[in-house]
């Protein structure tokens, strides 16, 4: 029996001097309960994001998606209202920088947002290749999404690339086919997802990174809601169903990577020169002293 109902049947026990004190009592209580529900219920959460298959992607006119997926999960699991829209990157970005929108999904990290914006732990991980039909991987005209997370990426690490950019993944392939450019970088699956275009053309690729994906959140709405975060990141290993893993020759490629930043840092001057520093620092201290 809830509160309410205990306290309109203590009412009825009382004499009648009483009962009117206790009726007004009751309808204080319900005022005071009826407006803590209405301040703890969370207001709806505004997201928008780009279609990029496989983790956005309409399908029978709904969008879907691995994405999706984990976000409705999140949401059921939080019991926290939701809604979803989808537009282009920037405008994505330039709605939840002016307030129009509460979050966007799925994004690596990027520099552009820190200001307006706070990233979730990592829902995903995309495998950034290149994709290109010549025989050698040639970089001097790149292919990208306006916008998109890649394109941000590409900005910072390759600033001298001649960039061409379009709006959709499929506008992106049909680059790369007619030969209006000599590569495109985007994730694997998403690739996989959208080659039917390439018509058995034969493409070629060549891994360039691994790109965590989680979920921004603007910082107005986490500041009316600071433990939102919090509890969505709590939340996400269940509702992340399977973890990437590594093909035969993406673990190959790892570890020829990491043997080579290994070779850079044991034959760096400066790397050589603070073990040397450290050693003679430690030099007097005995394996006793060490352990402790």
């Amino acid at each position: 029996m809830n509160i309410l109902k205990r306290l309109r049947l203590s009412a009825i026990t009382y004499n009648r001097g009483h009962l009117n004190i206790m009726v007004k009592f009751t309808l204080m209580a319900w005022l005071l309960f009826g407006s803590l529900h209405a301040n703890s219920n969370p207001a709806t959460l505004r997201l928008y994001t780009n279609i990029s298959p496989p983790y956005q992607e309409i399908q029978n006119n709904q969008l879907a998606g691995s994405s999706v997926e984990i976000l409705a999960c999140l949401m059921e699991t939080l019991d926290w209202p939701y809604a979803v829209q989808t537009a282009p990157w920037k405008r994505v970005y330039s709605r939840v920088r002016a307030g129009e929108a509460d979050g966007f999904f799925t994004s690596l990290p990027f520099p552009q947002a820190n200001d307006f914006a706070a990233l979730s732990s990592p829902a995903a991980l995309e495998k950034w290749y290149w994709f290109y039909t010549s025989p050698e991987l040639v970089k001097d005209k790149v292919g990208i999404v306006r916008g998109a997370t890649v394109d941000l990426w590409l900005q910072a690490a390759y600033p001298t690339i001649k960039v061409q950019r379009v709006n959709t993944l499929d506008q992106l392939v049909k680059l790369l086919i007619k030969g209006r450019v000599n590569s495109i970088l985007m994730d694997k699956q998403t690739f996989e997802n959208v080659q039917k275009q390439t018509l058995g053309k034969e493409i070629n690729s060549q891994f360039e990174k691994y790109s965590p994906l989680g979920f921004y959140f603007s910082k107005a709405y986490l500041a009316n809601h600071p433990d939102f975060l919090d509890a969505f990141n709590q939340a996400l290993p269940r509702c992340v169903s399977s973890l990437p893993t590594l093909s035969n020759t993406e673990r190959v490629l790892m570890e020829r990577i990491a043997t080579e930043k290994i070779s850079e840092w044991v034959n760096n001057p400066q790397v050589i020169r603070a073990v040397e520093q450290s050693n003679q620092r430690t030099s007097s201290l005995t394996d006793a002293n060490l352990a402790d």
